[in-house]
């Protein structure tokens, strides 16, 4: 009688250190992301599958010497390899952090300051007086985090700012020689590219400063305020129509 006690006491504390290790775990995939999430939830309910099983098994089902003792192997494998799993996860985490310099999860954005192919604008001490074109409501956050740090390195009011509702007004203006660069995220090259008449952008193009930055998953930066009130880009059958409202 005494010799069951102490199993069930023993099972009992296996079955909590098992289901903290599985939690650990799920809590160290979704914080790195490396998981999809139409694979994480699958994964997540795996992990409560084997829980359960591992649970029932070693507190009501278990009732012979040889059952117990194979229960208790199995659960002590399968909580070990949860902790060792965990062990990896974190030392990738902090590895990840360490040489990106940023949080794993986060998306990076880059914003360019972008010249004809044939300017003879090199770099951004050649942009001093010139005229740069930057969207007016799109991408408010990356604009302004780039023209900070031209700000930070060369001064204020370094280049003259001519504002465009749309992307492909933008682009249209640096063709047309309207302005000397343009400020665009980079993000939003191919939705330029699908466009016949800018397809080869890239080619005829050149980035002579940019400025990257971290978000979250939700890359707020892209988003605009208010679509009622703003400028908005859709992207419809492989064209790059703007609109404003």
């Amino acid at each position: 009688m005494k010799k069951n006690i102490i199993f069930k006491v023993f099972a009992v504390i296996l079955s909590i250190l098992m289901v903290a290790a599985s939690g650990l775990i799920v809590v160290q995939l979704s914080k790195m992301d490396v998981l999809p999430q139409s694979l994480f939830i699958p994964v997540v309910l795996i992990f409560v599958l084997i829980c359960l099983i591992f649970i029932l098994w070693i507190n009501l089902m278990a009732k012979g010497v040889v059952s117990k003792v194979f229960a208790v192997i199995f659960v002590l494998l399968y909580t070990v390899s949860m902790g060792i799993g965990n062990f990896y996860l974190y030392k990738t985490d902090d590895f990840m952090q360490k040489v990106t310099d940023h949080k794993v999860g986060e998306v990076k954005n880059t914003v360019s300051i972008i010249v004809k192919d044939e300017s003879k604008i090199t770099k951004l001490s050649s942009l001093k007086g010139k005229k740069v074109g930057r969207l007016n409501n799109v991408d408010k956050v990356g604009t302004s985090k780039l023209l900070k740090a031209v700000k930070k390195e060369k001064g204020a009011n370094y280049f003259d700012l001519e504002k465009y509702d749309g992307a492909l007004s933008l682009v249209e203006a640096l063709y047309n020689g309207d302005i000397d660069a343009m400020i665009l995220n980079e993000s939003y090259r191919g939705n330029i590219t699908s466009v016949e008449e800018y397809e080869h952008f890239s080619t005829e193009t050149r980035v002579v400063y940019s400025k990257s930055y971290y978000t979250t998953k939700k890359n707020d930066s892209l988003v605009v305020s208010d679509i009622t009130k703003n400028p908005f880009t859709i992207n419809f059958n492989n064209s790059f129509n703007e609109y404003v409202t």
